[in-house]
């Protein structure tokens, strides 16, 4: 096996049991908070799952784009001074609906 896609295993399993864990997920919205390696990959199974959209919230510009070339529909940046400008990029669907996230999902770093 690879040494780049062994050493990817185990974030890979972290944010497999993650989606899991936040139950059937196919056409939910799913919110993953944080962008680093763990919230990306979750961003992208939870895709898999078929949640749709799946919001990535990061304060980091390149996270949040990172996400954005992963297939993530909505880019929040909690750090903006205004709420409407903490939504980087959001799609029309996503506005059609006042509910908000039904499944949010994602692991907490640096607490």
């Amino acid at each position: 096996m690879d040494d780049a896609l062994g050493a990817m295993i185990e974030p890979f399993a972290v944010a497999l049991h993650a989606v899991k864990r936040a139950g059937v997920i196919s056409g939910k919205r799913v919110l993953v908070a944080g962008g680093g390696p763990i919230g990306l990959l979750v961003a992208m199974t939870a895709r898999t799952f078929g949640a749709a959209p799946v919001a990535l919230s990061d304060i980091v510009a390149a996270r949040r784009e990172t996400a954005q070339k992963l297939g993530a529909d909505i880019m929040i940046d909690p750090s903006a001074k205004t709420w409407r400008s903490r939504f980087v990029r959001l799609p029309v669907t996503a506005l059609m609906s006042s509910r908000g996230f039904r499944c949010a999902t994602g692991i907490a770093a640096g607490i």
